[in-house]
């Protein structure tokens, strides 16, 4: 058992390790000016262990997507008598959370998406999955095809709106009170079907 143990703690290390060696080289010469055989020689590994744990050089502008994606996933089940609004807001603040503590590794993230047209379709395609576990919650506490599409739509463009107000600022803002503000606007989310307002 300890063996695994250790070899898990290596592979975490060598796949920081890369991540930091990318995020640095891409804040001092750019996404495009980096290669990828800089990037393993500043990790201390070859190209093969590179792709060991990166398909490829986007790849590792994104490196905790997956695993955030899942989570929230995860988290969008509801717990004991809340509503779908409460819901969300659980989910949100605890991947913010997340989100927080990686603050500057975001910032850096988003620079490069604003100049790369291919990590900008990198991102579109993550967002689409995190727009499809919204919608899916959605499909899950009853609301149709429609309005689950166009209610998860909304969210995540509510959601991708202060993900870019909280990565622009100078300093680290609050990210949960933005997110609690950009649910509160999205209305109709607990509404039953033919409920008016």
């Amino acid at each position: 058992m300890p063996t695994t143990s250790r070899r898990a703690k290596n592979k975490a290390r060598t796949r920081d390790a890369l991540i930091a060696a990318a995020t640095t080289l891409f804040r001092v010469h750019g996404y495009e000016a980096t290669t990828i055989d800089q990037i393993a020689a500043g990790a201390g590994v070859s190209r093969r262990t590179f792709f060991r744990y990166f398909p490829s050089k986007d790849a590792v502008v994104f490196p905790r997507a997956e695993e955030r994606l899942e989570r929230f996933r995860e988290l969008l089940v509801a717990e004991g008598g809340e509503t779908l609004s409460e819901t969300l807001l659980r989910a949100c603040r605890e991947i913010g959370q997340d989100f927080s503590a990686n603050w500057e590794e975001l910032v850096l993230q988003q620079r490069l998406i604003e100049t790369e047209p291919l990590l900008q379709a990198r991102e579109r395609d993550l967002d689409q999955g995190w727009e499809l576990a919204i919608a899916d919650a959605l499909r899950a506490r009853g609301r149709d095809e429609v309005s689950a599409q166009v209610l998860g739509g909304a969210l995540m463009g509510a959601l991708r709106a202060v993900f870019r107000i909280w990565t622009s600022s100078d300093e680290a803002r609050d990210l949960e009170s933005l997110g609690a503000e950009a649910l509160s606007l999205i209305t109709g989310l607990d509404q039953p079907r033919g409920a008016r307002r």
